[in-house]
């Protein structure tokens, strides 16, 4: 019953749902493309061993990861010395 309260038709009709949805489906699709077909690529195209591969795959990862805490932490600096919430967020 609680189903058929949702206003679906509003729902979908709104611009920001369908970026969201779509971003979405970007996002899972290239990271699925990323982690099945790195090791493939790294293999046949540059010729990396295909034993080492998985650790050339993480890599990025990894990188990703130490990143992504660095830019919070300097984010949440620039903040505590006096730059808009904002500007931080657009710039990072």
């Amino acid at each position: 019953e609680a189903l058929n309260k949702i206003p679906w038709k509003k729902l979908f009709s709104h611009k920001a749902l369908w970026a969201i949805l779509i971003n979405q489906f970007a996002g899972s699709w290239s990271f699925s493309m990323l982690l099945t077909w790195t090791p493939t690529y790294l293999n046949r195209q540059l010729g990396v061993d295909l034993q080492l591969t998985g650790y050339y795959s993480l890599l990025p990862f990894i990188v990703q990861g130490v990143v992504g805490v660095l830019a919070g932490s300097i984010a949440d600096k620039m903040i505590h010395h006096g730059f808009h919430v904002l500007f931080v967020r657009r710039l990072f």
